[in-house]
């Protein structure tokens, strides 16, 4: 699933401006935007070739960039290679590790970005300052490139008010295709599945008409580029506080003890691969040294694979699935580390499902420009402690539940789920009526229990011993909003991304000897619902 409503950066249009924490920004040009896509046109006009580059996800990868043949039929004079550079799947935050490879190395004149739908999983913060990096990195290039926002439909209407911000501030081209594609529907009297294949994806009759609504914007600046002058584009200051990637890049990873090199990946999605680096039995290790401030991995599925353990440093570990489907995944681990020598740590459990093992793809590496070469201290989650780090899941029969409490009569929209999340319905003083549980698996299947797979807060409590007390390590599977209580006190609170809900949320808590008591509140607000709450096997120390 993908994650949905995130923490504010509190960025808002006022007046023409930019309001982020308290400081408001003037766009960037105070005429009409766009006047960097009318040089790329003025050159097109004179018989100069146009290259340009599509870059989103599986919209874009379906939709082959749309403006190819209309570029050729505008442009007659002029050489037009049309580079669809859309990936499955994808957002922002792999697109700065993408932009050099798959944007640049076309030498773009005009690049098409496309990432409103696959970005609702991140917080406004991290989407500004992906976008950021993609954009000054470009807009730095000896021969910038004109760069035009496509805002993609979604059925439930979508958050394209993040990237609409940016690309006013920027003074950017932004295409509304949700609002094309609603005001289609309503002219000819259609319904979504009319032009849509499903939530967001259009069919063929829906990229037509999102090629109509691109070239229909496109075209006034065609014009414009032959009667108007042209000021210079100038690239305005950042409006994210943190410090940009501008040096993104998917590395190859060496072949290590225990892994060999795969040369092909299962699927359509090996064309996204050169190859892989693969396991050869449970609880192989890799170490893998890096020097930049953000570290992340590409790596292919299957269901046929297996899982792994992933810690930068040593520190509090990431559990992945690899077999939750097939396709691909990536996952950035670490953002603004300090200077020095750090180290990705992998490991494949040696329990636990194996398979086929896993597979590596791109080491994944942005902020490389400090010459530090200080060794960062390692914690204990090493990748030979977490090859031996097993998880105890509490039986579906050891918990009660209430519920579904909220909105429950319609699908409930990100937002709501949130403030529902955080309603007292009773449960947290036990003033409801609880019912027990009698599947015998380990998951709490909502979906199962309420019939309902999308909406409504759901409550669960159960009661956990401990021998002697001290801090407890969990695991927390879950689809996919959560508040989780050990005797009645809030240690664990998920209301941001956190990937596909098999990879495993880790946190520690302080337990007193003997029963203590465990309550979570849940929400999906989208198309699943159920948790897994696991125990730190005390055999594994």
């Amino acid at each position: 699933m993908t994650s949905k409503l995130f923490k504010s950066l509190c960025a808002a249009i006022v007046g023409g401006c930019i309001v982020l924490t308290g400081c408001v920004h003037t766009p960037a040009s105070k005429t009409e935007p766009g006047n960097d896509l009318k040089e790329v046109f003025r050159r097109a006009h004179n018989g100069q070739p146009l290259r340009c580059v599509a870059l989103g996800g599986s919209i874009t990868q379906a939709g082959k960039g749309w403006i190819g043949p209309w570029l050729r039929k505008t442009f007659p004079n002029s050489i037009i290679n049309m580079h669809n550079s859309g990936k499955s799947g994808t957002g922002s935050s792999l697109g700065i590790f993408r932009i050099g490879p798959d944007v640049i190395a076309c030498e773009p004149d005009l690049v098409l970005i496309e990432y409103a739908v696959n970005d609702r999983g991140l917080s406004k913060e991290d989407v500004i300052w992906n976008l950021e990096s993609i954009i000054h990195r470009l807009k730095k290039l000896k021969n910038p490139p004109a760069i035009v926002f496509l805002e993609a439909a979604s059925q439930s209407g979508g958050d394209i008010s993040r990237h609409s911000a940016v690309a006013d501030y920027y003074g950017f081209v932004n295409i509304d295709l949700q609002k094309a594609s609603e005001d289609y529907l309503a002219k000819n009297n259609l319904n979504w599945k009319d032009i849509f294949g499903d939530n967001v994806h259009p069919n063929s009759k829906g990229h037509q008409v999102y090629t109509k609504a691109i070239t229909g914007v496109l075209d006034k600046y065609v014009k414009a580029a032959k009667d108007e002058e042209i000021p210079p584009y100038k690239l305005p200051k950042q409006l994210s506080s943190h410090k940009l990637i501008l040096d993104g890049t998917m590395a190859q990873i060496a072949v290590a003890p225990g892994w060999t090199q795969d040369h092909k990946v299962e699927g359509w999605w090996n064309r996204f691969f050169l190859g892989a680096v693969a396991s050869t039995k449970p609880g192989v290790t890799m170490k893998l040294p890096f020097r930049a401030r953000c570290v992340g991995l590409m790596m292919p599925l299957s269901l046929s694979y297996g899982t792994m353990f992933v810690s930068v440093d040593g520190e509090k570990p990431i559990f992945l699935t690899c077999n939750h489907r097939g396709g691909f995944a990536y996952n950035v681990f670490g953002k603004d580390l300090e200077p020095g020598e750090h180290v990705l740590h992998i490991a494949v459990p040696t329990k636990g499902q194996y398979g086929k093992g896993v597979k590596l793809g791109y080491l994944l590496l942005g902020g490389m420009e400090s010459p530090c070469t200080k060794k960062v201290p390692q914690g204990k989650f090493n990748a030979e402690f977490m090859a031996g780090l097993s998880f105890v899941g509490i039986p579906a029969s050891q918990w009660q539940w209430a519920g579904p409490f909220g909105k429950i009569d319609a699908k409930c929209p990100d937002d709501l789920a949130l403030k529902e999340l955080d309603t007292d319905f009773g449960a947290e003083k036990g003033k409801v009526d609880w019912k027990n549980i009698t599947d015998k698996q380990e998951r709490i299947d909502y979906t199962k229990l309420t019939g309902f797979k999308d909406r409504g807060t759901c409550i669960a409590k159960t009661r956990f011993y401990s021998k002697n007390g001290g801090e407890q390590m969990f695991a927390l599977q879950l689809d996919y909003w959560a508040k989780l209580y050990i005797n009645g006190k809030e240690v664990l609170q998920v209301k941001t991304g956190h990937g596909a809900p098999g990879n495993s949320i880790f946190f520690s808590a302080p337990l007193k000897k003997g029963w203590n008591d465990i309550l979570i509140k849940t929400h999906s607000g989208s198309g699943g619902h159920y948790f897994k709450l696991m125990y730190k096997d005390v055999s594994n120390k």
